[in-house]
């Protein structure tokens, strides 16, 4: 049982991390600056401390980071304000050829959905034929006419919409700036904050931030920017218009997990049905989504990465929804960065290690722990796939010595304090026994072959 320290600590945690939330939920407007322009740090530090190892000074470096960065920007809301103002108005053009294709592909419930109209027509004629008149006269309509806006008024609905994101926008660039300038001075304030007795724990908590979320950010940038291009490029020699704006989309769009990818695809796509007259375009289009997609996740994605995030992608999935319901859109765009964070303070904080434990995908037990688990929840499948996964990469007489044995050693513990039955004892014997015939019988070495072999006579010995 937890004694009463325990429970008191835990308490304290869950009672921290509610108000925590609270406090992110409702205070977004301060917060979602704020996170913003530490992203942003996290993806400029590395390139200011690059260029002021080149004897560049450390607030020149900070000032043209920033101004490339927002420049680039900058060029990409251009081309995609632009272009999607274009798109807006060529969509009438695009709806006869988009009815006619959707119309070929659904042409089998076609005379279902024209049976459903033909009843509607009706019911809106019996609907009118029922409506009230006057004096054998209908009622009139009342149009009711607005009064043309002024030229104040004109230029507010104007301004209007852009100041909040415009105020943001400076307010996140001021705060990066100052972070930037300030940042070894920000890590000592950390350290003093969480005090120097931790001075080892912090500083590798902060640079294991660091090199996790700036290596991401700046990987994902170049991979997003690769893929930028080339939907571009493919999309030009394909014909689909406004190919600029698809590749633009494809940048922003891929930092968002999981269905950033498939809603870049999902409009070229569209455009592509409603412009062209047969499916092969379309198709074309789709497949040069897929293939890029599979050159990023399969080839980009493992050789820049590296060790990747370290969080696991249930974690993720999670951790997306968490941080969208908190922010809407932006925490949805912010939700790897700030969950990768989270969970590294779980790795280095012991009272939050908890969130190391959910987020993290480092696994949690060793393998001779797995083992045991598996056999205590009955997985005997489960159990051999593990065995079988730790013989590819260890020799027999080290799966023997650092996994079977110790799961013995644990079946052991267990059994002298009474909490491990008949059935289960027999499924230990039973793995050693089968686990030392298949490799008896594809001819393992003797030296090996006799180290099963005892790891056997041990089981059986114990379970007699």
């Amino acid at each position: 049982m937890n004694s009463p320290v325990q429970v008191n600590n835990s308490l304290r945690i869950f009672i921290t991390v509610i108000l925590v939330v609270a406090v992110l939920r409702y205070a977004e407007d301060v917060f979602i600056p704020l996170a913003l322009a530490i992203l942003m740090t996290f993806l400029l530090a590395p390139i200011v401390d690059f260029l002021h190892r080149l004897r560049i000074n450390r607030a020149l470096a900070v000032i043209v980071s920033v101004a490339v960065a927002v420049a680039l920007m900058a060029v990409l809301i251009y081309v995609i304000f632009n272009q999607f103002t274009d798109v807006v108005e060529k969509l009438p053009g695009y709806r006869r050829q988009l009815r006619a294709n959707l119309a070929d592909l659904t042409g089998f419930v076609r005379g279902g959905m024209s049976g459903t109209t033909e009843a509607m027509e009706q019911l809106t004629r019996e609907i009118n034929r029922a409506a009230p008149t006057v004096a054998g006269h209908r009622v009139p309509v009342v149009q009711v006419v607005e009064t043309p806006p002024t030229g104040m008024q004109s230029l507010h609905n104007l301004i209007a919409p852009l100041v909040k994101p415009l105020g943001t926008a400076a307010v996140v660039i001021v705060f990066a700036i100052f972070m930037l300038l300030r940042l070894p001075d920000l890590r000592d304030r950390l350290v003093r904050l969480l005090g120097p007795e931790n001075l080892r724990t912090t500083t590798e908590a902060l640079e294991d931030t660091a090199q996790r979320v700036s290596r991401y950010l700046l990987m994902q940038t170049l991979i997003n920017t690769w893929q930028g291009l080339w939907v571009t490029l493919g999309l030009w020699h394909l014909g689909v218009p406004n190919a600029m704006l698809w590749g633009a989309l494809t940048v922003v769009l891929r930092f968002i997990p999981y269905i950033g990818p498939w809603v870049a695809a999902a409009m070229p796509v569209t455009v592509s049905i409603a412009v062209f007259d047969s499916w092969s375009k379309p198709l074309l289009v789709a497949g040069l989504f897929v293939v890029l997609e599979l050159i990023s996740n399969m080839v980009l994605e493992p050789w820049l990465y590296g060790k990747r995030t370290g969080v696991s992608p249930l974690a993720l999935l999670v951790a997306a929804a968490f941080w969208t319901w908190l922010w809407g859109a932006v925490g949805l765009f912010l939700a790897i960065p700030l969950t990768v964070c989270v969970m590294v303070m779980g790795k280095h904080i012991p009272q939050l290690e908890f969130l190391y434990v959910l987020l993290g995908d480092e696994p949690m037990l060793d393998p001779h722990e797995q083992l045991y688990h598996r056999l205590l929840a009955g997985k005997r499948d489960e159990a051999d796939a593990l065995l079988a996964q730790t013989l590819r990469s260890k020799s027999p007489r080290r799966v023997c010595d650092e996994v079977i044995v110790p799961a013995v050693r644990l079946a052991e513990r267990d059994h002298a304090r009474g909490g491990l039955d008949e059935t289960q004892r027999k499924n230990f014997r039973d793995l050693i026994d089968a686990w030392s015939q298949k490799l008896a019988a594809a001819k393992t070495p003797a030296g090996p072959l006799k180290r099963l072999a005892e790891c056997a006579v041990r089981v059986n010995a114990w379970g007699a």
